[in-house]
């Protein structure tokens, strides 16, 4: 496991943030219906897309894992891991294709002293980005990749 991913026991928020219409923007989405469907010990929520929304619900989390599509430029499925306290949504990076949410509310978390003791961005470069409810082959191996370091050794059980 990736040591700049702690094993889900110890995260205690995943926000999982995308358009489920729009392709490979759905990858948050899709990250927390897996996690919700295997019965993981932790709490999800689909993410807002409106900054003071982001805070409200990260609010009173010590550890914040946000999963989404993230469009650096990186071939499709390249898994991107940003610490969102160490450093800043690098330039060039854009969350989503609804717009400037994640970066703003971390700016606005920053500013008045509401940042999780953790934040944690781990995003998914998307391939297909239309209109569509389907997730590219390439973003459905990451989201694999990406599960199984969420869930560490937590035994997955789908729930039916």
């Amino acid at each position: 496991m990736n040591s700049s991913i702690t094993s889900i026991q110890s995260r205690s928020l995943i926000l999982g943030i995308g358009n489920s219409f729009r392709c490979d923007d759905g990858i948050g989405l899709r990250v927390i219906d897996e996690l919700r469907a295997c019965s993981a010990p932790i709490k999800t929520l689909y993410g807002a897309n409106d900054p003071l929304a982001l805070l409200a619900q990260w609010d009173g989390h010590a550890s914040v894992v946000i999963v989404d599509a993230v469009v650096a430029g990186s071939p499709p499925g390249t898994l991107h891991r940003i610490d969102l306290i160490a450093e800043d949504v690098p330039r060039g990076i854009r969350s989503s294709t609804h717009g400037a949410a994640l970066a703003d509310a971390v700016a606005l978390a920053k500013a008045i002293d509401r940042l999780p003791s953790e934040l944690m961005l781990l995003g998914i470069e998307p391939e297909e980005t239309g209109s569509g409810e389907s997730i590219s082959a390439a973003c459905t191996e990451a989201i694999e990749q990406l599960l199984e370091e969420l869930l560490g050794d937590v035994k997955c059980t789908k729930v039916p």
